[in-house]
């Protein structure tokens, strides 16, 4: 499996504190089943400036001492880019997931959906792959009325409603999915948001999404050991459950 957004790289941002929580974690992110790891720390102008440059050399410093202390995982460096003015100013030097064109990003709650758009259609202008993170956690892409992807090769899907709309707020949601669908955006599941960590709505909507075929990639967002302890297998047990209900084509969608 792939955890493919993960605060493991120690001390630079809300996530591991130090090299010995950044193994402890390895260590349970191998035992769940994991054999590969982006490593996803958040970029916010302010708060946590982190540059490519010391994300990729922290990721290697971390994976030299996995290999150290036998840890089976290789790590990928990665941002998760909080997307903000200063984003836009620096779509020129970004850090994608790994050697891809993908761009891992975060909308906040409070994001004007024109701005989202357009922050996103600058993504995609250069060759970016934008990867929404955990859209179950941000009511911008609540569902009541689900929108549903189809399997298709390539990332490119076409889109239909899965039942009549009933509210305009709920078509401007499914409106503002399929414009980011349409224009290439791939969307990234948090494991330990099937658990409940974040709550029931966060559940039922990551259960929404799952069944609409929305999810690419999922990822653990795990931030320290006493949250991967304490979600991360309950978590994986729910989705594939989960998984397990959804039609051969959707529960194939996303990439563990």
């Amino acid at each position: 499996m792939i955890d493919w957004h993960c605060h493991l790289l120690p001390g630079i941002d809300d996530g591991s504190k130090c090299l010995d929580d950044s193994l402890a974690m390895g260590r349970l992110l191998a035992e769940a089943g994991f054999t590969e790891v982006y490593c996803t720390p958040h970029c916010l102008h302010g708060a946590y400036d982190n540059t490519p440059r010391n994300v990729q050399q922290l990721t290697a410093a971390l994976q030299e001492a996995f290999r150290q202390h036998r840890i089976p995982l290789i790590l990928h460096p990665g941002m998760e880019y909080y997307l903000d003015e200063m984003f836009l100013r620096n779509l020129d030097s970004l850090q994608p997931l790994g050697d891809s064109r993908l761009v891992l990003v975060e909308a906040a709650q409070q994001t004007h959906p024109e701005f989202l758009k357009d922050a996103l259609f600058q993504l995609t202008r250069r060759k970016w792959v934008p990867v929404m993170a955990h859209p179950e956690r941000c009511t911008l892409f609540d569902q009541a009325d689900v929108v549903k992807k189809s399997i298709v090769p390539g990332w490119l899907s076409r889109i239909w409603p899965m039942r009549p709309k009933t509210s305009p707020e709920s078509s401007a949601k499914d409106s503002l999915l399929q414009t980011l669908i349409h224009m290439g955006c791939r969307f990234q599941g948090n494991i330990t948001s099937f658990s409940g960590w974040y709550g029931p709505e966060v559940a039922q909507q990551a259960h929404a999404h799952l069944g609409a075929g929305l999810y690419d990639f999922f990822g653990s967002d795990g931030h320290n050991v006493r949250s991967l302890n304490r979600n991360l297998a309950k978590g994986l047990d729910r989705l594939a459950a989960a998984q397990s209900q959804l039609p051969a084509p959707q529960s194939a969608n996303a990439d563990l």
